[in-house]
Formats: C-alpha cells, sequence, structure tokens
C-alpha cells in the first residue's frame, strides 16, 4: 500500500507512519473535525487484504465504538475509501511506551507494577463485562503513557491495545481456520494448546485470565510461571504444563509476595474450571489484599533466563510490533493427543496490529561494558550481574562484572551451572573449567549478543536489521549470518555455525557485523582470525571477542558467542 505524508484518506491526512505489518499500516494522521488532536488510522487494503484481516478489523472497529473505559483506545469511526481501495478504522492516538519496554530499562518500581496490574485487571473486567474476550493480553500490548509517572493510580495513564483478535464471550466462531487458535505462545491458556488435556471454553474470559496471570508474573518475578526460557516452543509448554498439572508438581515456579502469589496463582490454574472465572473474580480477590509494595523473591529453582520472556514470540522485531501467533493444534479426539503432532506458529497480524505510538529506542538489556582497557583477544567473559526486579540496583553494583573464582566454578558448576555464573547455562564438565577442550568435539557456534563501548549500550538499539557473520578463517565455506535482533531480551540465534575444535583452535574465526538494508549490507565492523583458547572456561561463559575494527560512528565494544553441542541449546542464565 503505496501511502506519502500529507496524502488524503477519506477525511483524514497523513502526517507520518506509526507501523506496518501483515495486516496493512498504521499512521498517525490529522481530522479536520478536530484538527489540535492527532489520531490514528488503522489502513487494511481491501483488495490484497485477505477477508479475515479485513473482518477483523471491522469487528475491532465495532468493538471499540462501544467501548469507553479509561484503560482502553477509543474510537471514532470506521471508514472505507474506494478510490484508494483500503478500509480504515480511525482511533485516539495514544503516545506511549510498552509495558515490555519499561520491563527491560527497569522504569517501573515495585508500587507502579502493582498499580498497572490493577489497571489492566479493570480494563479487562469492562471487557468482560461488555462479552468481549480480549485474547492477546500481554506486556507488548500494554501502553504506560507519560501521565501516568505523574499520577500512577490514574487508569487513562495506562492502556490495554490491540482488539483485532478479540471474540464474543462463549462464542467458538473465530476468524481462524478450523483447528487453529490465535495469540501469543508465552500467554497461551493450556486449553488452547492442549484441548484434549485440559478441557476448556476456546473463548471464555479464562483465557485472558490466565493469560494476565503469565503477564503478572513476568512482571514481578521476571520469569515465566512455567520456568521455561523465551525460545520455548509451543511443544515445549505443552508437555511443562502436561507435567505441571500433576500432583505435588510446582507450579507457578517461584515465589511472589504472598499478597500477589495467591491472586496470580488462581489467574494461572491450569484446569480452568478452577481458574478464576474472569477479571471480576480477579479484582475480587485483589480486594482482598493490602495495597502495600510488591517484594519479589525469584526462585533459584529454574535456570530460565528472565529477560528472554519479554516478548518471546517477536524476537525478529523491535517493540514496535504487536504480533499474534496462529498455533495449528489437533482437534480434541477424546483422548490425550500425542506431542510427536505437528505443531505449526504462524506470525499473523503484523506491525499493523498496533493503534499506538511507541517513542524511544528499542534496546536488549544487557549487562555494562567494563571500563577496562580492550585486547584484541578471544575471552571469556565475566559473570553476569544480579538483578531483583523489584529494585533498582546501585550504578556501581551495575558497573560491576566480577568473574567467578575458577574453584567456585569448578565446585558448583557440576550441578548448576547458573549459580556458578556459567553464563552458557552449561558447565565445564568433571575435567574442570582449566583443562582443555575435546580435540574431537564439534560445537554449535551461536550468536548471544553485541555490545557497545559505553555502559548498557548496544548496536541493535541503531541497527535493528544488523547481523553478525562468523566464518572459519582461511576457509571457502561462506559465513554463518546470525540476526542481531534474535539476540533481545537476552536470546540466542536459532542459526549457528557448525565448528570444530581444530577449526576453533588452529584456525580461528572472521567475524563481521553487517547491517542488512534493502540496498544491500553495510560493513559495520570486524575482526579476523580470532582463536580459541583451548580451555573448557570457554564451555561455561562462552567466547568473547573485543577489540573489533569499526567503521567511524559504529560504536562496537565485543561479541559474545556461545558453544553449544549440535542439537542441544542449554537454558541461558540471567
Amino acid at each position: 500500500m503505496e501511502l506519502q505524508a500529507g496524502q488524503r484518506i477519506d477525511r483524514y491526512v497523513l502526517i507520518e507512519p506509526l507501523g506496518e505489518g501483515g495486516q496493512g499500516a498504521v499512521w498517525k494522521a490529522s481530522d479536520p473535525l478536530t484538527p489540535e488532536v492527532p489520531c490514528a488510522l488503522k489502513l487494511v487494503p481491501v483488495v490484497l487484504g485477505r477477508p479475515n484481516d479485513l473482518e477483523r478489523t471491522r469487528r475491532e472497529a465495532r468493538a471499540l465504538a462501544q467501548l469507553e473505559h479509561p484503560s482502553l483506545v477509543r474510537s471514532s469511526g470506521l471508514f472505507e475509501d474506494l478510490k484508494l481501495g483500503v478500509l480504515g478504522i480511525a482511533m485516539e492516538l495514544v503516545e506511549g511506551t510498552s509495558l515490555k519496554q519499561l520491563c527491560r530499562e527497569g522504569r517501573l518500581g515495585p508500587r507502579e507494577r502493582g498499580l498497572v496490574l490493577e489497571h489492566i485487571a479493570h480494563a479487562l473486567r469492562y471487557l468482560h463485562e461488555s462479552g468481549i474476550v480480549h485474547r492477546d493480553v500481554k506486556l507488548d500490548n500494554v501502553l504506560v503513557r507519560e501521565s501516568f509517572w505523574a499520577d500512577p493510580a490514574s487508569p487513562d495513564g495506562v492502556k490495554l491495545v490491540d482488539l483485532g483478535i478479540a471474540a464474543v464471550a462463549g462464542s467458538d466462531r473465530d476468524l481462524t481456520l478450523e483447528g487453529t487458535v490465535v495469540g501469543t505462545l508465552p500467554y497461551l491458556a493450556p486449553e488452547l494448546l492442549d484441548p484434549a488435556t485440559f478441557e476448556g471454553e476456546q473463548s471464555s474470559p479464562r483465557v485472558d485470565v490466565f493469560a494476565f496471570g503469565v503477564m503478572g508474573w513476568l512482571l514481578l518475578s521476571g520469569q515465566h510461571p512455567s520456568g521455561l526460557p523465551g525460545t520455548s516452543s509451543a511443544v515445549d509448554y505443552t508437555r511443562a504444563y502436561r507435567a505441571k498439572a500433576a500432583p505435588q508438581a510446582e507450579f507457578p515456579v517461584g515465589t511472589l509476595d504472598s499478597r500477589w502469589q495467591g491472586v496470580l496463582t488462581r489467574c494461572l490454574s491450569l484446569v480452568p474450571s478452577e481458574r478464576l472465572a474472569d477479571a471480576t473474580a480477579i479484582l475480587a480477590a485483589l480486594e482482598q489484599r493490602a495495597p502495600d509494595s510488591v517484594v519479589v523473591r525469584p526462585s533459584r529453582s529454574t535456570a530460565a533466563t528472565p529477560q528472554a520472556m519479554f516478548d518471546a514470540t517477536a524476537l525478529a522485531e523491535p517493540a514496535a510490533r504487536a504480533d499474534a501467533a496462529t498455533i495449528a493444534i489437533g482437534k480434541p479426539k477424546g483422548k490425550k493427543s500425542s506431542l510427536a503432532a505437528p505443531v505449526l506458529i504462524l506470525m499473523a497480524a503484523g506491525a499493523a496490529g498496533a493503534i499506538f505510538a511507541l517513542r524511544g529506542a528499542t534496546a536488549p538489556d544487557t549487562p555494562p561494558v567494563s571500563s577496562t582497557p580492550r585486547v584484541a583477544s578471544a575471552r571469556a567473559p565475566s559473570a553476569p550481574r544480579s538483578r531483583d526486579a523489584g529494585t533498582d540496583a546501585a550504578p556501581e553494583a551495575q558497573a560491576a562484572e566480577a568473574a567467578p573464582t575458577e574453584a567456585a566454578v569448578e565446585a558448583a558448576a557440576a550441578t548448576d551451572p547458573c549459580a556458578a555464573g556459567c553464563r552458557s547455562g552449561r558447565g565445564c564438565g568433571p575435567e574442570g573449567c582449566a583443562a582443555g577442550l575435546d580435540p574431537e568435539a564439534v560445537y554449535a557456534l551461536r550468536l548471544g549478543r553485541v555490545d557497545g563501548d559505553e555502559a548498557g549500550s548496544t548496536p541493535y538499539a541503531t541497527y535493528a536489521t544488523a547481523e553478525v557473520c562468523v566464518s572459519i578463517t582461511g576457509r571457502s565455506k561462506p559465513p554463518k549470518c546470525m540476526p542481531l535482533a534474535e539476540t533481545s531480551d537476552g536470546g540466542v540465534t536459532k542459526s549457528f555455525l557448525s565448528v570444530s575444535f581444530a577449526e576453533l583452535v588452529n584456525d580461528g574465526l572472521d567475524i563481521t557485523l553487517e547491517n542488512v538494508l534493502p540496498q544491500g549490507r553495510a560493513p559495520l565492523a570486524k575482526k579476523l582470525a580470532v582463536k580459541l583458547e583451548n580451555r573448557r572456561e570457554h564451555l561455561c561463559n562462552g567466547l568473547i571477542v573485543e577489540g573489533l575494527e569499526a567503521q567511524e560512528d559504529v560504536h562496537v565494544a565485543r561479541v559474545v558467542l556461545y558453544l553449544d553441542e549440535p542439537g542441544v541449546q542449554p537454558t541461558r542464565c540471567p
């Protein structure tokens, strides 16, 4: 859809694009009836658009037109421009920061986190009482406006957005293929993922209640209630929910302050009939607790990566994305389905599902870079700093990255690599960290992150489409390029370079950072012939490459890669 600033659509004049994706585009626009107040236009091509996309837009417009709640986005109408062939919905323009981004930045204190959750619970109650199930409650779809910081108790400062896949409560008529469900994978209720095991209505308010519980658990503890990392698949979640449904199983994983623990645990019941019925029940449960501060005590029983959960299904794009996952599943057959059945995830709505404007760069949460001089060689990175989800660490503590002693690593890594400070999630093995690597070993070399040369900075904030390409020095084998975007929130790339011990220690690696643009690739930084020290310490802390040669105005301090066994990717440590 070719649109330009200044173009007129229906009665609106386009100002600037806010996002674009599979469903269409979202633009900031001016309404001549209220020229002093800009609005947001969600535009879907009528000719090229899929019938379901058009119907979702119409349904979202109808739903919004009937809603009037301070924590929901208001709509001023639905229109169709036959000349341009677009269907449009005009909405309130909400400028703010997504809850996911605020989690990355650590700007929300304990009181603010609790108030945000309560505002969303009130918005969900209004929806449920109006007969609407949101079906995509997640950190991405909560916006916090600047006014929130001046008055956190005001519901207008928090907005629950994107009703593109909402449904009428109790209705099984979805705009999806038969046998599929919609939503975002980590937030999907077990009855949506595995209806043969967990019996429940597909469009009941209880699916919103479960998603609210996941969002609250992520917000207050920094980890998914299952303990799974952000790279987990639908099969992983299904297996986990089946296991956690067993008697005496620990679910949710972790510990919150008791005043929130009880409420969110009831939201997260794996048996739909035992879960809180709707948001009205959530608020009733919340009223039974004192409005005190939230104290978080993260569990040490899981090695899940907290930051990896802040949008586990949209790693390939910045936070302006508001996608939903369509997951193809088998219909209930009256007995438990096999986990061998195929599970397909299709990214659906795209950035056009966003009905808001995000301000500020999207930057992955990475540890600060040490100010000590960098050497032009490879070494294992130091241990990560610990973070309390409810407490802001002192600048001095954030700047320190003390590596664990070799004795401590060797003593603890055998049983708990993360407790031993092993970033990779795997220990050095019984041989110890000072021992050499197995000369017969072959590794899957994955990109972990790229740090800028200033504390807390990352090239991803500037080069969101950049890739790190790694090849064997002196070999004609083409390089393996791994998207930097996949490392956001503490994740690692799905793609990897298969490399042997001899290639790592004897040949070395050529590493380049390139920005991928429509007109071609632009080099950003490089480091050639990087050889690995023959120490098992690299299995624990990974391979860090410093002293890269960077282009002017490109600030890169180091590249971190992990050595995994082919086919095995350990859970990364926080």
